[in-house]
């Protein structure tokens, strides 16, 4: 496998790993959504003589969904972006140097080296 296709390959791994990242923050960001929701019937559901137990189940999933969400969203897919730019560059410069090569290879040709 030449150099162009082994970054190719790597590029195109993290452009899938990119998408499996883009929804999985979709999914968090509906999940969120939901829980939220169920946050505010659940505080209902736990009231005592109006008053609110201690039960924090929702909260805690909600707190983690949300932290896995900024870490995909922050982190995560702005890490991916610049890693697929850098093959782009690299792939484009390998391009550039086959053609490069191949155009050396001609001219050795035409003068018989």
């Amino acid at each position: 496998m030449s150099l162009l296709e082994s970054l190719i390959r790597e590029r195109d791994q993290y452009i899938q790993a990119k998408a499996g990242a883009k929804a999985t923050a979709d999914a968090l960001a509906q999940a969120k959504g939901k829980t939220n929701n169920a946050l505010g019937i659940e505080s209902k559901g736990y009231a005592v003589d109006g008053k609110c137990t201690d039960s924090n189940f929702l909260g805690t999933v909600y707190t983690t969904e949300s932290a896995v969400y900024s870490q995909i969203v922050g982190d995560i897919i702005p890490r991916a972006n610049q890693k697929i730019a850098e093959l782009n560059a690299r792939i484009q410069a390998e391009i550039e140097a086959e053609r490069e090569r191949e155009r050396q290879r001609m001219l050795m040709a035409r003068r018989g080296i």
